[in-house]
């Protein structure tokens, strides 16, 4: 692991006692994500999980210690369906409390192995891909 990967979830551990944050990282780790501490942010407290399947979708997820979010606009509907998700305006959240973050992880990275769909152009006939 990455050892700024590593420094911030030590200071995820010491701040919130009990985060399953690590164990979460090193799932993301095994299911294909890329763990990458953000760089504009040197004292930031959360990780992006990212995952670029060859063929798929890019999905992107935050890491921090109470919770995995969901921000992109692209994947927002997946994001909703997912169990545990909690709507707010701007994110979906699944708080450790309430979702299974390993789950949460799981459905994700079986939805970036499927092809996005391509949205029909407004009046134009119906396409098949």
């Amino acid at each position: 692991m990455d050892p700024a990967v590593r420094k911030i979830i030590t200071a995820l551990e010491a701040r919130h006692r009990g985060t399953p944050a690590r164990a979460v990282a090193e799932r993301a780790l095994e299911l294909g994500y890329a763990l990458v501490p953000p760089a504009s942010r040197p004292g930031a407290t959360y990780l992006r999980l990212i995952r670029k399947p060859p063929a798929g979708r890019r999905v992107t997820l935050y890491l921090d210690a109470a919770k995995l979010g969901s921000v992109a606009q692209d994947q927002r509907g997946f994001a909703e369906s997912v169990a545990g998700a909690e709507l707010r305006i701007t994110e979906v959240r699944f708080s450790f409390g309430s979702a299974d973050p390993f789950a949460v992880l799981a459905a994700f990275a079986a939805w970036s192995e499927t092809p996005p769909q391509r949205p029909d152009l407004p009046g134009a006939p119906a396409r098949t891909w």
